[in-house]
């Protein structure tokens, strides 16, 4: 336990316990984002010794947190299909009665999945797939509800549209990359560092593939930009494997 956020404390203590586990060798270490943690890094690169390449490849930042934080970059763009989404499903989550007369609604459309309207969780995206899915899941569900809610019409600013589902699904599509990524690093029980670059060349392929997309044209243009803030690092290799790739020889 550290009881100050200064990265000179966190450091000493951290150089403590490294000191009394007798650990004599160092590649790297991973921590998650916060600013503290760069300086935190940079000081005990200076004090530690046996440090491989006098830690040039010491300090890895957390996948799943980046991944995180590129994604929001992306979603602050307000699609007007995934907003007229969202107000959709904040209406119908809350009320009660609201919610028994969309499960009717299900019924009504004869709708094959049991699955309900998810809602969303601020601080991890992965929330906003899963509201992605889960109304996508049941689309034929909103006209037939719109007829029993006459108060449903009047409140959201439009019916979610055939249109409008095919966006989600494009958007559920290019989001599912970030999403298995996510999963992979989170809850993972095995040893994964000998697949870091990869990933991370995987997710730069994938927004490479869609930046000239004009469905997702500005959204990938943040996105690429927050990934290649923390992993700029990675870009030479990928211009050499993407190389390798196109020309074996």
């Amino acid at each position: 336990m550290v009881d100050t956020h200064k990265a000179k404390d966190i450091a000493w203590e951290l150089l403590i316990c490294i000191n009394k586990w007798g650990m004599k060798n160092f590649m790297t270490m991973t921590v998650d984002n916060a600013k503290t943690n760069d300086s935190t890094i940079n000081i005990i690169v200076k004090e530690l010794l046996g440090i491989y390449e006098n830690g040039k490849h010491f300090h890895i930042r957390c996948m799943a947190h980046i991944i995180n934080l590129v994604v929001k970059m992306g979603l602050k763009h307000k699609f007007y299909h995934v907003k007229s989404m969202q107000e959709a499903v904040k209406y119908i989550r809350a009320s009660l009665q609201r919610i028994k007369t969309f499960k009717q609604a299900m019924m009504d459309a004869v709708v094959e999945t049991q699955r309900f309207l998810c809602g969303e969780t601020p601080t991890w995206w992965n929330s906003t797939i899963e509201l992605l899915s889960s109304t996508y899941d049941v689309k034929n569900t909103f006209l037939e509800y719109s007829h029993q809610d006459q108060m449903f019409q009047k409140t959201v600013e439009r019916i979610l549209s055939h249109s409008d589902f095919e966006m989600i699904k494009k958007m559920m599509e290019f989001l599912e990359k970030f999403k298995k990524k996510t999963e992979k690093n989170l809850c993972s029980s095995k040893f994964i560092f000998h697949k870091y670059t990869w990933e991370i060349l995987d997710i730069e392929q994938h927004l490479r593939k869609h930046e000239t997309n004009p469905d997702f044209l500005f959204m990938v243009s943040e996105m690429k930009e927050k990934h290649d803030k923390y992993w700029s690092a990675y870009e030479k290799i990928s211009d050499v494997f993407f190389a390798i790739l196109l020309d074996p020889q």
